[in-house]
């Protein structure tokens, strides 16, 4: 189930755990993968869903949604589109700024946003801190981390206006789920020789490739599966 446990605060910002999901149970990887995802609340699963599909059409791997606080309701969306050509109105596509969260956020009107808490599965980079930032976001929750762009507030937060504009961080979680979140976009550097690879650790680069070589992952996304099978796919690397 989804918890919410604070681990600790920083700058009188509270960063916690977003997700605890379950863990591997003893069934067959899809039946786990499954549970696993049947765990998740909407908005996080979502932001897996759209990541699984940015995977799918040749892009890095992240989802990002827009909650509206007061209803639960998602208000909009967006998935990294970098390696794309196509995108809906108001999205960024074929361009190193086609990231999930910009093309989420790009999709609010003006007006009030002290309701809205933004789900990625990634934690954000100093682009889409920015726009946060910018947009005055009060809340933001993530799935995975992302070690090149760790506590990337913490640094912002240096700057006078940009202080003030920081938001609640809340994540990264723990358990399959977010290990996939953070699998998809290492992959992607991986099958495209990334130079930004190298910056990551080896246990992180081994893992890249394992996916790539030892996993079904790719024909998958050459099918069409649904997440939950990605999930399953990769579950003898993740337990």
């Amino acid at each position: 189930m989804v918890t919410d446990v604070a681990v600790c605060s920083t700058g009188g910002v509270v960063r916690v755990a977003c997700v605890n999901t379950l863990g591997w149970g003893q069934n067959e990887p899809m039946d786990d993968a499954r549970a696993v995802l049947d765990g998740i609340d909407a908005p996080l699963r979502r932001c897996l869903e759209l990541a699984w599909e940015s995977w799918c059409a040749g892009s890095i791997g992240v989802g990002a949604v827009v909650v509206d606080d007061r209803t639960g309701a998602i208000v909009s969306e967006g998935r990294n589109r970098v390696g794309e050509r196509d995108a809906p109105p108001n999205t960024l596509a074929g361009t190193a700024l086609a990231h999930a969260e910009m093309n989420a956020l790009a999709q609010l009107p003006l007006g009030p946003v002290g309701h809205l808490t933004l789900h990625t599965s990634l934690e954000p980079c100093c682009l889409c801190a920015g726009a946060v930032a910018l947009m005055r976001i009060p809340r933001v929750r993530y799935l995975a981390p992302d070690p090149l762009f760790d506590a990337a507030w913490d640094h912002m937060a240096t700057h006078p206006e940009l202080a003030s504009r920081r938001p609640e961080q809340l994540g990264p979680g723990t358990g399959p789920a977010s290990d996939l979140a953070r699998l998809l976009p290492l992959s992607f550097l991986a099958f495209w020789d990334v130079a930004t690879l190298a910056d990551y650790s080896a246990a992180d680069v081994d893992l890249a490739h394992a996916v790539l070589a030892d996993t079904p992952l790719l024909d998958l996304a050459a099918a069409g599966a649904p997440l939950a099978d990605a999930l399953g796919a990769v579950a003898s690397l993740l337990r």
